[in-house]
């Protein structure tokens, strides 16, 4: 499976980046995050597989 990719705007330096990955990883089910200010993105992998109920 592919990752999921994200932009995230108003990303200047590395303590941008912490906050946005310590924010991100808190997320349950979020397994790992990446996260770059140089080119405004963040990844991570999908999450396992759930069945959707409506």
């Amino acid at each position: 499976m592919t990752n999921h990719e994200y932009v995230v705007t108003g990303m200047t330096c590395g303590h941008c980046e912490h906050a946005v990955r310590d924010e991100v990883s808190r997320i349950p089910g979020v397994s790992a995050v990446e996260v770059s200010a140089a080119t405004g993105l963040l990844t991570s992998p999908p999450r396992p597989s759930t069945t959707l109920q409506c």
